[in-house]
C-alpha cells in the first residue's frame, strides 16, 4: 500500500512539475508576443509618420521577438520600407523572404506584384513575369489588385515575346 501511495505521490508530483513548467512557457510566449506587438505599434506609427529609418529599426526588433511562423509579415513590412527609400536591392531580398512564409492570399498577392514590378525595373522581365502570373493567380477577378497587375503582366508578355531571344535548333 505505502508503495502504491509513494508512486502516486510520485507520479503526481511530476505532472505538477510538468504542468507549472508548461505554464511558465506560455506566461513567456504570452510577454515575448506582447513585446512583439509593441514594436509593430511603434513601426506602424513611424510608418505612418514617414520616419523610415527609424520604422525599420522598430521593425527588425519586432522580427527578434515574433514568432517564427509570423515573420513573413514583418519582412512585407521592411521590404514596402526599403521600396520607398529606393533600395530595389533590399526590397527584392525581402519580398523574397516574405514569401517564404504562410501569408494571406492578398498579402502573397501583393508581395508577388511588388517583386514583380521591381524585377521589371532591373530589366528583368523574364524573373518578373512568374511573379505578375501568381499576383493574377491569387486575386480574385474583380479586385483593384488585378486591374492594377493585369495590363503591366499583358505588356510584359508582349515585350518578353518580341524580345530576340536565341531560339535553339
Amino acid at each position: 500500500m505505502k508503495t502504491i501511495r509513494r508512486i502516486g505521490v510520485i507520479s503526481l508530483g511530476i505532472f505538477l512539475a510538468i504542468g507549472s513548467t508548461a505554464t511558465y512557457q506560455y506566461v513567456q510566449e504570452i510577454q515575448q508576443s506582447q513585446v512583439a506587438w509593441d514594436w509593430h505599434w511603434k513601426a506602424w506609427k513611424l510608418q505612418q509618420k514617414r520616419h523610415w529609418v527609424e520604422a525599420e529599426q522598430a521593425w527588425k526588433m519586432a522580427l527578434r521577438y515574433e514568432k517564427p511562423q509570423r515573420q513573413g509579415h514583418i519582412y512585407l513590412e521592411l521590404a514596402k520600407i526599403y521600396q520607398k527609400q529606393k533600395q530595389n536591392q533590399s526590397a527584392i531580398d525581402h519580398y523574397q523572404k516574405a514569401l517564404s512564409y504562410d501569408l494571406g492570399r492578398e498579402q502573397c498577392a501583393d508581395a508577388h506584384l511588388q517583386l514583380g514590378d521591381l524585377l521589371n525595373t532591373q530589366d528583368s522581365v523574364a524573373t518578373a513575369l512568374p511573379h505578375w502570373q501568381e499576383a493574377a493567380r491569387l486575386t480574385p477577378v474583380g479586385m483593384p489588385l488585378m486591374a492594377a497587375g493585369y495590363m503591366v503582366h499583358k505588356e510584359a508578355e508582349a515585350r518578353l515575346k518580341t524580345k530576340n531571344l536565341p531560339h535553339r535548333r
